[in-house]
């Protein structure tokens, strides 16, 4: 177990963070990342989505999270 803190944001619209967070995993984890690393880089793509209104207009892009 790992706690993975999340950055502190200004939230506009959670809409979804959650299918954000599940996609960036999967990706790290296709990539070859450990768990946790992948964990945590879903965790900041979440984080970055969260600031942002409506849910596919929300997702972050590769170097926003990177």
């Amino acid at each position: 177990c790992r706690h993975i803190k999340a950055p502190r944001v200004r939230v506009l619209d959670t809409v979804g963070a959650g299918d954000c967070f599940c996609g960036w995993l999967a990706r790290g984890i296709a990539a070859g990342l450990p768990g946790a690393d992948a964990a945590a880089v879903a965790v900041r793509a979440a984080s970055v989505s969260v600031t942002r209104r409506g849910a596919l207009e929300a997702m972050p892009l590769a170097r926003e999270v990177e």
